[in-house]
């Protein structure tokens, strides 16, 4: 508690030491505690050994040894471990109040080993199984940020209207309707995100003078990418 760690890991590792303490129920506890101790002093190989061994001794298994085993992992760059450790984490916890974390820190780990549609699968699982968890919504966002830089506007543009439409007024919502509104900039379809926007169950009022600089920008946009047809016709609709 004083966050003293190294003099904390001391005792800690005394208690191990005691002969018969592996039968005390607390011994699983602090091999767990000692594993958090290399974790904040950031010796994660050795974090990992006590949380892999606070797994074993646990009967039936100890979710937070595995979780934080994963995420130390993740720490290492080690993303094929951690998410091969998390992928088995729902099967083996089911009632594990670190079944949400351990989905989304599976499907993170899937970003980071460039597995785009594992991590979509991933995330889509977390928000269809759990979708009152906080993490559902950031897994939304996840999704169509991954979609969007995969090229796919479409399936970006409808992700996000799931986030807005299951999570009306959260902070990721709002995000949602932020890079909803650029992609129908970059796509010159402003009046059908101010026609979506003002259909919602909490409608978007998006003023005339919002209404004209979005109008503005979309075309402007398409006549520095050289679209210059497309910018006469958006300039005309503006008008």
């Amino acid at each position: 508690n004083l966050k003293n760690y190294s003099e904390s890991q001391k005792w800690f590792e005394k208690f191990i030491k005691i002969l018969g303490i592996r039968e005390d129920e607390r011994y699983p506890d602090v091999l767990n505690r000692l594993g958090d101790c290399s974790y904040l002093s950031k010796n994660y190989e050795k974090a990992e050994k006590y949380y892999q061994d606070a797994d074993k001794v646990t009967d039936k298994g100890n979710d937070y040894s595995v979780y934080q085993k994963a995420y130390a992992l993740g720490l290492r760059k080690l993303y094929q471990a951690k998410y091969d450790l998390l992928n088995q984490f729902e099967t083996k916890f089911p009632e594990s109040e670190r079944v949400d974390d351990a989905i989304f820190e599976a499907g993170k780990a899937c970003i980071a080993l460039k597995k785009t549609d594992l991590a979509i699968s991933t995330f889509s699982h977390l928000m269809e199984k759990y979708p009152d968890s906080p993490l559902s919504r950031k897994a939304g966002i996840q999704i169509a940020l991954l979609y969007y830089n995969e090229g796919k506007a479409e399936e970006a543009s409808t992700a996000y209207k799931k986030v807005i439409e299951s999570y009306p007024g959260s902070e990721e919502a709002q995000m949602a309707l932020s890079d909803l509104k650029m992609i129908h900039i970059n796509n010159n379809t402003i009046s059908d995100y101010i026609d979506y926007t003002s259909k919602l169950s909490n409608p978007v009022n998006i003023g005339a003078g919002e209404q004209d600089s979005l109008a503005w920008l979309a075309s402007e946009n398409l006549l520095m990418e050289g679209k210059n047809d497309q910018a006469l016709n958006g300039f005309e609709t503006y008008l």
